[in-house]
């Protein structure tokens, strides 16, 4: 059944035929895509790495009548997530519903997100080209934790909605304590307006990156603590050969390149607010994920999120291009290397035992 594992590319390629021809994609076999989508995602059973620790975290999480920070203290999870887990299971449901629940709110909030703006359907089939495996597949709490944190970004620099922005920065965090820096650089975007700062930030960061890359990072220190995050971060800085792939960091520069020669195509029409806001999120991002490009968890999480922007920067600066024609073979081509993308990254997964061979929780009722 590994098969499900590239249903992406049939997402893919139906979003490139509705954006080519119209009439092929209609909203209702779409939407039946995107429940396929789901459905694959939200009922996987021990098909990934992390599958198995979540599951016994599941069992392990008391109800919610015996629920307190002192039940919880030698489970792994933050006090939201296990709050989340304590809810479902004294509904007396099944860790495959809570699975199932955690995969609709990702998928259906990220393409809400996305379909905001300009063509977001096929801006979402790029995401999952780029991010499937890695974040919807096998991250059940960033994935969730990131739709969350669109939706804030989202009402807060687009819309000004201060009580959707706190909503939803809530429930980010209580998902994942890495949230935490997406509500520091949300009020560095609100504060800073000049392109000068997040250009340099960035343009910083991306030396900082390859030379990290290069000479690898090294920082001798020795700390004990029973914080497991601690404990993981100084892991990788005593590790010299800690980093990310050069791809990984070839793929920022893409983005923004691309971005700039469709802003250079469509020159003639106004540069948007939304477009600009999209482009600093981006900037900003990405400054930090570099910065954490000897921390690959750091930066991949990171990336997830930079990623989403810079799909928006693109599909935004691509409405400014007036032929019709030439805007959706210029998506297209920008497209082609994340089609590349996903099949080494499906490849990778197996190679390295962060995924295996799909199977799903329906086999259980069968």
């Amino acid at each position: 059944m590994n098969y499900f594992y590239f249903f992406p590319l049939v997402f893919y390629f139906l979003s490139l035929f509705r954006l080519t021809f119209r009439s092929f994609a209609t909203n209702y076999n779409f939407g039946l895509a995107l429940m396929i989508l789901i459905f694959i995602t939200g009922t996987r059973w021990f098909s990934d790495a992390d599958f198995e620790g979540y599951f016994y975290i599941y069992q392990e999480v008391p109800l919610l009548e015996s629920f307190n920070i002192e039940s919880t203290r030698h489970i792994y999870g933050e006090i939201g997530y296990l709050f989340f887990v304590s809810l479902f299971k004294t509904l007396g449901l099944h860790f495959t519903v809570f699975v199932f629940s955690a995969s609709v709110t990702s998928i259906l909030l990220k393409y809400y997100f996305l379909s905001r703006f300009n063509l977001g359907y096929f801006a979402f089939s790029i995401y999952l080209l780029i991010s499937f495996v890695s974040v919807e597949f096998i991250e059940l709490r960033w994935s969730v934790s990131i739709s969350f944190i669109l939706l804030a970004y989202y009402y807060g620099l687009f819309h000004k909605r201060i009580l959707l922005v706190l909503i939803f920065f809530i429930f980010s965090l209580m998902f994942h304590y890495y949230s935490v820096l997406f509500i520091a650089l949300f009020f560095l975007l609100l504060v800073v307006r000049s392109s000068y700062f997040y250009f340099v930030a960035f343009y910083i960061s991306l030396l900082a990156a390859f030379y990290i890359y290069i000479n690898g990072f090294n920082f001798n220190a020795n700390v004990d603590s029973d914080l497991y995050l601690i404990e993981r971060f100084f892991r990788y800085l005593n590790d010299p050969d800690s980093k990310v792939g050069l791809f990984s960091i070839l793929k920022v520069l893409y983005f923004l390149s691309f971005y700039h020669f469709m802003s250079w195509l469509g020159k003639s029409i106004l540069f948007s607010a939304t477009e600009r806001i999209a482009l600093f999120a981006f900037l900003l991002i990405y400054s930090v994920a570099l910065c954490f490009s000897f921390v690959p968890v750091f930066y991949f999480r990171a990336s997830a999120v930079g990623d989403l922007f810079g799909l928006v920067m693109i599909f935004i600066a691509s409405g400014r291009i007036k032929n019709v024609s030439k805007r959706i073979l210029l998506l297209f081509v920008f497209s082609i290397p994340f089609l590349l993308w996903f099949l080494i990254d499906i490849s990778n997964s197996f190679d390295s035992e962060r995924i295996f061979n799909y199977s799903s929780s329906i086999e259980l009722i069968i």
